[in-house]
């Protein structure tokens, strides 16, 4: 961090000290940078409410912005313009009340207001200054007696160039209600929040205040910026509210994004009716399913009939429920066979095939006589393809 170097006895001047403040502003952006970690624009707190009681007014609560700026657009006191641009951060101290419109509005028509925000620099006099404003300049013909204003003058002077946030409204075009489409934010501002406006409306309630983001009312397009609010590093994550980490961007931040079965442990379920293969009759049964993740749970109804075949299968398994790859998985003593308790697997192809049974040590099944599921059964099986 740079800093200005003062020697014993000197006679110090106003631009030692100005320029130090000037480099402590330079190497706190820098530090802000650096922590987050680029140069976008973003801002914190700067909660909208409505007024109390309800008006055409928004209450913006206090905050911050963070935004690359030039550091001294005109003079400052001793210091001369400096073009340089770094990264600012304003602040908005106390809560500001933002005035809306809706004297372009026509019966049937609404618009939809954007209140944006921006950094700024305003020079003040200072609140609580003991003078005023108005500032002893040294008096060479009495130096005991101040000059009161530069050469005696009397005038105020400012005496603090103040980082804020800069809060305006955009409207945009008036519309038939319902076709209303909201504006973008002016050059170097950020859009916060869209207040929906309809004719004749006289105040706004906490439901017409959308923070802006895709698609989050009537004609808001699904690319819609969001505003980009900063969250606390010990802030709630990814739900997408104001004041919570922002949601994670798959298809920009997310690198051998694992299958859709696997993220992130979604949990499904549901039944479909199966149809038992290789009987005389058509023997049905029905099957009740849950899927966690990539494992899915079958609940398998009793279901036995005449048999016509030694081959015992099933059909009517939807597809987003076979794994891709050949699966076998044991069923214990569920199975009935020519009026015999017996054991055995169930076996998915490769290519997503429909199940078929297969007896212990790999018999075949009576041709003639009864088999089937003999019991309720549960069987779990991965969808993964591979390990």
């Amino acid at each position: 961090m740079d800093r200005p170097i003062i020697y014993t006895q000197e006679n110090i001047r106003g631009y030692d000290i100005a320029k130090g403040w000037q480099d402590a502003l330079k190497d706190a952006g820098k530090e802000a940078q650096g922590i987050l970690g680029g140069t976008t624009t973003v801002a914190a707190g700067l909660v909208a409410t409505p007024t109390s009681p309800a008006s055409l007014s928004v209450n913006i609560g206090t905050g911050s912005i963070f935004e690359i700026s030039t550091l001294d657009s005109s003079a400052a006191g001793d210091l001369p313009v400096d073009g340089g641009s770094y990264f600012m951060q304003g602040v908005l101290w106390s809560t500001q009340a933002v005035a809306l419109s809706t004297s372009a509005l026509a019966s049937g028509q609404s618009q939809y207001a954007l209140i944006q925000a921006t950094f700024g620099f305003v020079d003040v006099v200072r609140a609580g200054d003991p003078n005023a404003g108005v500032l002893p300049f040294y008096n060479s013909a009495n130096p005991s007696v101040p000059l009161q204003g530069q050469g005696g003058s009397g005038a105020v002077l400012n005496t603090e160039r103040t980082a804020t946030v800069v809060l305006s409204v955009v409207y945009g075009t008036p519309a038939t209600t319902g076709s209303e489409v909201p504006p973008n934010a002016a050059a170097n501002n950020i859009g916060l929040y869209l207040i929906d406006l309809t004719y004749g409306q006289t105040t706004i309630v906490a439901g017409n205040i959308l923070v802006a983001g895709p698609s989050v009312g009537t004609g808001v397009p699904s690319n819609y910026p969001y505003a980009p609010f900063l969250a606390g590093l010990l802030n709630s994550h990814h739900s997408g509210n104001p004041g919570q980490a922002p949601k994670i961007q798959l298809a920009a931040e997310v690198q051998g994004i694992l299958p859709t079965g696997n993220l992130p442990f979604t949990v499904l379920s549901g039944s479909f009716q199966a149809t038992l293969t290789g009987f005389t009759a058509a023997v049905t049964t029905n099957v009740f399913w849950q899927q966690i993740g990539s494992m899915v749970m079958w609940k398998i109804g009793l279901a036995t009939g005449t048999s016509n075949s030694t081959a015992f299968g099933m059909t009517g398994v939807p597809a987003a429920l076979l794994p891709a790859t050949s699966t076998v998985v044991p069923m214990g003593y569920t199975f009935e066979d020519n009026g015999s308790s017996v054991y055995g697997d169930v076996s998915f192809g490769d290519g997503g095939g429909q199940p078929v049974f297969t007896k212990a040590g790999s018999t075949l099944w009576t041709a003639s006589g009864t088999k089937g599921i003999a019991a309720n059964v549960n069987i779990c099986y991965s969808l993964f393809t591979s390990f």
